[in-house]
């Protein structure tokens, strides 16, 4: 489950998005789906405050996972696809190489987040 540019919705209270993803991930777990939850990456055509936005709803996301208590996985996946934006000194940018259209990844970074899953699932024992 990829959160996307999508879940961040301006002017969304973050108790109505944690009640949002809570209540999804509650359908999944009760159909006897384990989510594996990918945070919603970097956008190069975000403003700052987009940006920021963006990262509080993650941290957030991360709240919400956490509190189920049913082991669900979650990546954030700035470090691998993320480059440091100078006007905010964090990644809030899609790496050069990635960037399709400022939102989208390039086949490149698909493969490289395709890998990323392989060596967490297949490389350390299997799917959770």
């Amino acid at each position: 489950m990829l959160l996307g540019t999508n879940d961040i919705v301006p002017n969304t209270d973050d108790a109505v998005y944690q009640t949002s993803l809570s209540n999804i991930l509650d359908q999944l777990l009760n159909l006897g789906i384990k989510p594996i939850v990918l945070l919603t990456p970097p956008t190069t055509v975000s403003t700052d405050i987009q940006a920021d936005g963006r990262r509080t709803r993650n941290a957030s996301a991360i709240t919400t996972i956490v509190n189920k208590n049913a082991g669900i996985k979650y990546y954030d996946l700035d470090e691998l696809v993320g480059q440091i934006r100078v006007s905010t000194g964090e990644k809030d940018d899609i790496k050069t190489s990635f960037n399709a259209d400022g939102v989208h990844f390039t086949v490149h970074g698909n493969e490289a987040i395709a890998k990323m899953l392989n060596e967490k699932f297949v490389r350390n024992g299997g799917l959770l």
